[in-house]
C-alpha cells in the first residue's frame, strides 16, 4: 500500500465508533511495535546469566551500550549496533506482569491493563485525548486495537491494504471479483454523501437524549474525516526501502509525520514471519531479534530524518513503545523450546523519556523482581511492575490522567 493510498482512505462506516468523548491532552506522538506471539527477554533485554533458574543462550555475555546492559552475542550484531546508536534515549522495562498464558488475555493485559474485556487500550486513550483535530487518530496498521469508549478514533488500515479495496473498488476490489458489478457514478456517490451528513445533523438536532445526540455527532465527524482523507490524492510511497515490512512501518510514520494520527500500531512477527512462539527452537529467537533491531534502526533513521507536526524532529516528538504481549518460561521444555510466561520486557524509545536505563529486573526464577517506584532499580520493600503501571506512565507522558483510565501508578523512574 503506498503512502498516499494510504491518505486517501475514507469510508464513514469503518472511521465510526461507537461513541466518542473529546478532551485536552498533549500532542505527543506514539508508535507501537507488536511483537507477537511472546518473546524472550534473555536474549536482549535481560542478562539473566547468574539466575540458576533460568537457561540462557550459550556463548552470550552482557555487553554494554549507551548506558545500557543487554545481552551481547557475535550472531547479533545489529543489536549491540543499535544501542550503541540509540541506548541512551532507550529504557527496557524488565519483569513486566501479565498475569496470564493466553496469548488473547495477555494481550488484553499489556495493553489495558485488564484481562477482561470492556475498556480501551493506551493508544486509543492517548489518540482520543490528543488536543488535535486529528483524520486518524489511532491508525492500526496491523496488531491489536481494543476499544470501547472511543472507538470512533481508530482506523483499522489493514496489513495489506484491505480497506483501501473496500474504498477503492474499481482499481482495489474489484479486480478480485468475477462477475461484473456496476458501480454509482461520482456524482450519485457525492449526493449519497451529501444526504448522509445532512442527516446525521438532522438526527443530532432530533435528539432526545445526550447520548443520542453524541451518537450522530460522532456520525457526522467521521463523514467529514472521510472526505478530508479522500482530498489528500495519491503520490508514491515514502522512504527509501523496498522491503515491505518496512514499508508497512513507513505508513504508521508517514500518519504521524504528516499530522494524520497521533498513534500508529504495527506488528513484528520476526523472521519468515514465524512468529515469537517458540515452543520448539528457542534459538529462533536470536534470529527474531537480529531482524527485528535492523529494523528498529531503520525506523529510528527515519524518524531522525523527519520533521515532526510540532517543529521538532519526528523522533524528538515519538515515543517508540516495542513490546510483546508476554514472555518465554524460564527453562527450556524438552524440544528445545520455552513455554509461555507471564513475565516480560519492553522498550521504550524517544522524547520525554529517561533514556540510557533499565527500570525492573527479574528474580533468578524468571519472574519479575520488586523495585523502587522512583529509582526503577530492585528494591524487596517495592514492588513488582504490573502492565497497568507501564500502561499508566505511558498516558502521563501523553499528557493524560492515569487515574481516569487505569488501576496502575506511573513510573517516575521512566520519566525524562
Amino acid at each position: 500500500m503506498r503512502r498516499r493510498e494510504f491518505l486517501a482512505l475514507g469510508g464513514a462506516g469503518l472511521l465510526l465508533p461507537r461513541l466518542a468523548q473529546a478532551a485536552d491532552a498533549g500532542g505527543r506522538r506514539f508508535f507501537f511495535l507488536f511483537c507477537e506471539g511472546g518473546w524472550d527477554p534473555s536474549y536482549v533485554m535481560a542478562p539473566l546469566f547468574d539466575a540458576a533458574g533460568v537457561d540462557t543462550e550459550e556463548d552470550a555475555e552482557v555487553g554494554s551500550a549507551g548506558g545500557l546492559e543487554f545481552v551481547d552475542h557475535e550472531d547479533r550484531p545489529t543489536v549491540r549496533a543499535f544501542f550503541e546508536a540509540n541506548g541512551d534515549r532507550t529504557v527496557i522495562v524488565n519483569g513486566i506482569e501479565v498475569p496470564s498464558v493466553t496469548h488473547g488475555r495477555c494481550t488484553r493485559f499489556l495493553f489495558t491493563g485488564q484481562g477482561d474485556s470492556g475498556g480501551d487500550d493506551w493508544p486509543t486513550i492517548l489518540a482520543a485525548r490528543s488536543s488535535e483535530d486529528l483524520l486518524m487518530p489511532h491508525a492500526v496498521i496491523s496488531g491489536p486495537a481494543f476499544a470501547e469508549t472511543y472507538g470512533s478514533h481508530v482506523v483499522r488500515l489493514g496489513p495489506s491494504g484491505q480497506l483501501v479495496d473496500l474504498l477503492d473498488p474499481p482499481d482495489g476490489l474489484m479486480p478480485r471479483v468475477e462477475r461484473q458489478i456496476e458501480l454509482p457514478t461520482s456524482e450519485a456517490e457525492s449526493a449519497v454523501d451529501a444526504y448522509l451528513r445532512e442527516r446525521a445533523e438532522t438526527l443530532r438536532g432530533l435528539a432526545t437524549d445526550e447520548r443520542q445526540a453524541a451518537f450522530h455527532e460522532t456520525y457526522g465527524k467521521s463523514l467529514r474525516r472521510a472526505s478530508d482523507l479522500r482530498e489528500f490524492g495519491l503520490v508514491e510511497g515514502s522512504g527509501s526501502s523496498n522491503d515491505p515490512v518496512m514499508q508497512t512501518y513507513n505508513i504508521a510514520l508517514d500518519a504521524l509525520q504528516d499530522g494524520l494520527s497521533r498513534c500508529a500500531i504495527a506488528t513484528n512477527l520476526g523472521r519468515f514471519s514465524a512468529g515469537w512462539d517458540t515452543h520448539s527452537e528457542n534459538i529462533a529467537q536470536s534470529e527474531h531479534f537480529e531482524l527485528l533491531f535492523g529494523y528498529l534502526q531503520e525506523i529510528m533513521d527515519e524518524m531522525d530524518s523527519r520533521p515532526g507536526p510540532a517543529g521538532g524532529t519526528l523522533a524528538e516528538e515519538t515515543v517508540l513503545v516495542v513490546c510483546s504481549e508476554m514472555g518465554r518460561g524460564p527453562l527450556l521444555n524438552a524440544w528445545g523450546g520455552k513455554d509461555h510466561h507471564p513475565w516480560t520486557s519492553m522498550m521504550i524509545i524517544g522524547g520525554g523519556i529517561s533514556g540510557g536505563r533499565t527500570v525492573g529486573a527479574f528474580q533468578n526464577d524468571g519472574r519479575g523482581a520488586a523495585v523502587s517506584w522512583d529509582t526503577g532499580e530492585v528494591d524487596d520493600s517495592g514492588t513488582t511492575i504490573h502492565a497497568a503501571d507501564v500502561g499508566a506512565s505511558l498516558l502521563a507522558l501523553g499528557d493524560v490522567d492515569p487515574a481516569e483510565y487505569v488501576a496502575g501508578t506511573p513510573l517516575p523512574a521512566l520519566m525524562d
